[in-house]
């Protein structure tokens, strides 16, 4: 990448398309004083289900209207949004070659109460760069920054949809691999890292790497 230093938000789970750039960035920081932002993977992840693309949410304290900074965000505990994110992974992708293989790593985070939301999506990002067998090279942000210089890829406004395939200086590519139900639902690009781990296993780094190329800006 041209870019030496790329900032992030902190995605829960994030997308393949996130993981391109992250694996590939000099220096990634995760932005931690940014406040809130709904309709994003800050608290939110897509997988595939039997019938197509399911949203899993996590509820946060306050509301969406809620404005405060990102780190200071409290997860709702009441709803028992953990047990059913839970049980939807499992139900998904307990068939996929790989599920068992990353399953004991993965349960704990949905059976542990966590009070702040970016503890527990840091958490998980740590676990991923670990079932990916990559060092987590990241860092935080230390106060917020309105704009960043041109030589810094500033991509806290992107990871808001799947459809996203642009970032700075390099393009991305949706890696296609096997779905357990594709041929019900055709395949489903740029889900969460998950779906690209219990199919691909070993083979998911290099698949995620390879979709991330360089562009003439």
């Amino acid at each position: 990448m041209k870019e030496k230093t790329v900032i992030v938000p902190c995605c829960y789970l994030p997308p393949i398309s996130f993981w391109s750039v992250a694996l590939q960035a000099e220096n990634l920081v995760i932005e931690q004083h940014e406040n809130f932002v709904k309709s994003t993977f800050r608290n939110r992840c897509e997988v595939a289900g039997t019938n197509g693309m399911l949203k899993l949410s996590i509820p946060v304290q306050g509301g969406k209207s809620h404005r405060q900074l990102f780190k200071d965000t409290q997860i709702s505990n009441e709803e028992r949004w953990q047990k059913i994110h839970w049980q939807t992974l499992c139900s998904a992708y307990r068939r996929s070659a790989y599920f068992e293989y990353f399953e004991d790593k993965l349960q704990p985070f949905f059976h542990k109460e966590y009070k702040f939301i970016f503890d527990f999506n840091y958490q998980l990002i740590e676990l991923i760069f670990s079932l990916l067998k990559k060092e987590n090279h990241s860092t935080f942000t230390t106060g917020f920054e309105k704009e960043y210089a041109a030589e810094t890829l500033d991509l806290r406004s992107k990871f808001k949809s799947f459809h996203e395939t642009a970032f700075g200086s390099t393009k991305f590519t949706p890696p296609v691999y096997f779905q357990c139900f594709g041929e019900r639902t055709g395949f489903l690009p740029n889900l969460s890292v998950l779906d690209i781990l219990f199919s691909e296993g070993p083979h998911a780094l290099e698949k995620i790497k390879q979709a991330l190329y360089e562009i003439d800006l």
